[in-house]
């Protein structure tokens, strides 16, 4: 009986030995980095401080959490001295948005995360406006001639072109101006919408596009469209962080599987307002510093075949959590 998709690519990474040494980031004459995430859950306010990518202090009342952690999409595994890894997601623009596992404490007390976390009203990661979206008739997918693809939640901005790297954001629309995070400087571009078509100059060329919305099928309005981030669990117990990315009909996901190695897939999918059945056209693993270990995506051959198990799994939605790929995931 062949392995479930997630086993086998677990399986994969152990088979080829994929165990990778980390590299130096380097922390310059600046000194350290850090970065700061907050939520509240059940009245208490939950404070996440990385340093360097490397290292973590989770402070919630007068406890604190301490030890190593990585990075997988918007999600870190934090693992913490004496303790079982568990993992948080945050949004840069937000904070603090999920916290699965349980949390062990440095006076070796534990918590279970809790069930729902909500990030402050404004801001918990840095200078970001207060509120991102602003213009619902963006919401949804929108192509041009030549198949590049836009697709809008009321938060986030995806672009999919056969130029360009995929691309997610948050992003902000008032007065006939899109400001897209990490894009362009911050520097808002000018767009309109007339009837069914967007005219704007997301891809950075000299004269803008037009875009046609398309539909969204399955019975209404797409849930899944968006980023999701989350962790799966390993065949041994333990949490493996990773994110989803869904446009209207296509999807890529990024998992860090140990090592310093990420298990990239890509493909399609169709769903329903609840479930959601995705189909995996390539895969590619990632040692430490983008080297591929396949030589680049593959869609065929001993290793997909052996490995992917089909080439599919399923998955629902409930209460705003997609579970699929023996995990859960939170759209951001």
């Amino acid at each position: 009986m062949k392995k479930s998709l997630f086993v086998g690519m677990l399986g994969m990474a152990l088979a080829l030995g994929l165990v990778f040494t980390g590299c130096d980031g380097g922390g310059g004459s600046n000194g350290p980095k850090s970065e700061t995430f907050t939520g509240t859950a059940d009245g208490k306010t939950y404070t996440l401080v990385i340093t360097d990518d490397t290292s973590y202090v989770l402070t919630v009342g007068t406890k604190k959490s301490s030890g190593s952690a990585t990075k997988s999409g918007s999600t870190w595994t934090l693992n913490p001295s004496g303790g079982t890894a568990f993992t948080v997601s945050v949004n840069s623009m937000t904070g603090i948005t999920d916290i699965t596992g349980t949390i062990t404490y440095e006076d070796a007390t534990t918590e279970t995360a809790p069930e729902t976390i909500t990030p402050p009203a404004n801001g918990g990661g840095g200078d970001s406006p207060n509120e991102w979206g602003g213009d619902s008739n963006l919401i949804g997918v929108w192509k041009d001639a030549d198949d590049e693809v836009l697709t809008f939640t009321s938060t986030t901005v995806t672009r999919e072109s056969r130029w360009l790297p995929s691309f997610t954001g948050n992003y902000t629309a008032k007065d006939g101006k899109l400001t897209i995070q990490n894009m362009f400087e911050g520097a808002s571009i000018p767009y309109s919408i007339v009837g069914n078509v967007l005219t704007v100059n997301i891809f950075g060329r000299y004269d803008p596009d037009s875009f046609t919305k398309q539909g969204t099928g399955g019975g209404g309005d797409n849930p899944f469209m968006g980023t999701w981030t989350g962790s799966s669990t390993s065949p041994q117990g333990t949490p493996v962080p990773g994110t989803f990315i869904f446009a209207a009909t296509t999807f890529e996901s990024s998992f860090t599987i140990g090592g310093g190695a990420i298990l990239k897939q890509k493909g399609t999918y169709t769903y329903t307002q609840t479930t959601i059945t995705v189909t995996v056209t390539a895969i590619d693993v990632l040692g430490d510093g983008g080297i591929s270990q396949t030589g680049g995506w593959i869609s065929e051959g001993e290793i997909f075949d052996e490995y992917s198990g089909g080439g599919s799994f399923t998955g629902t939605l409930s209460d705003g959590k997609l579970t699929a790929f023996n995990g859960t995931f939170t759209k951001q």
